[in-house]
């Protein structure tokens, strides 16, 4: 077992847990952009940025009630002037090879003209009728140039949408940001799933999905220690112990019981709170007639 002194004397922390959530919260680990990390290092920064910011309240509620600490997105104004430059590169180069996209469905488009006729004079067509599979050659690479064009114009709108995920991280720090490089895009209010299956394509996919799906882990695992740390509303679950097994829950998910959840899992922890409860409150009713 793995451990760790806190700065408190005599504090140890234990790194190892059978809460599965809280094990995901202590894992996480955030590493800053800089500008020698790829492309899909930079999308998947920004995706890290975004998400982070949306659970922050979260964060603080789990902190007011727990004392635990989520991670936060670290970010700095420089950091995010730097994904913003690299975003606008990234951009660029996408337009580029949609322009270049576009020259190969118009010289496609030609290619049907010449194997028509319709841009030849008419001693040549007299003379040189175009063949059935000059066309349907000419038509089948039209086809593939404009698939390949449409692809790309859907890859330019996705990576046009990525910077934009920054604005509300902006506006938490405050100073210091290039609000003109901030402003050429527009503000974005979510990740679809649409654009990271598309992003999961790309060079250094891999990458993306990957931070995608350990935030959306360390999401689930905050919001169900919340959800388990609050009393709730309904009349069955508050009539079998609701709120009992809520204060449970809190004690066990507390910042300074890292020993006990090294021990026993939440659910253990909390049958055995809530049955020990029980006995007691057998007993008392027994003794008291």
């Amino acid at each position: 077992m793995n451990t760790a002194h806190n700065k408190g004397e005599g504090c140890i922390a234990i790194s190892y847990s059978k809460s599965k959530y809280m094990s995901v919260i202590n894992d996480y680990n955030v590493i800053s952009f800089n500008a020698s990390n790829s492309d899909a290092a930079c999308i998947s920064r920004i995706i890290e940025i975004f998400t982070l910011n949306k659970i922050r309240i979260e964060g603080q509620k789990l902190a007011l009630i727990t004392g635990v600490v989520i991670p936060d997105t670290g970010a700095t104004a420089d950091e995010v002037n730097l994904l913003l430059s690299r975003c606008a590169s990234l951009c660029s180069n996408e337009e580029k090879e949609m322009a270049l996209r576009q020259i190969a469905v118009n010289d496609a488009k030609v290619a049907i003209q010449q194997a028509s006729g319709e841009s030849r004079t008419i001693s040549e067509v007299k003379s040189r009728k175009s063949s059935r599979m000059d066309r349907e050659e000419a038509e089948r690479r039209f086809h593939n140039a404009n698939s390949r064009l449409a692809e790309q114009v859907e890859r330019v709108a996705i990576v046009k949408t990525i910077p934009g995920l920054l604005f509300d991280e902006a506006a938490y720090i405050g100073k210091g940001i290039n609000l003109s490089k901030l402003n050429n895009f527009k503000k974005a209010s979510f990740v679809s799933s649409e654009i990271i299956n598309m992003l999961s394509t790309l060079e250094g996919g891999y990458a993306i999905r990957f931070i995608h799906d350990s935030l959306a882990e360390l999401t689930t695992a905050i919001k169900n220690i919340l959800k388990q740390c609050i009393p709730p509303t309904d009349r069955y679950e508050l009539d079998n112990g609701g709120v009992l097994k809520s204060q449970a829950f809190v004690e066990y998910y507390h910042v300074d019981n890292g020993l006990l959840r090294a021990m026993i899992s939440a659910e253990e922890y909390v049958s055995y709170i809530f049955s020990r409860t029980k006995i007691s409150e057998t007993k008392r009713k027994i003794f008291s007639n």
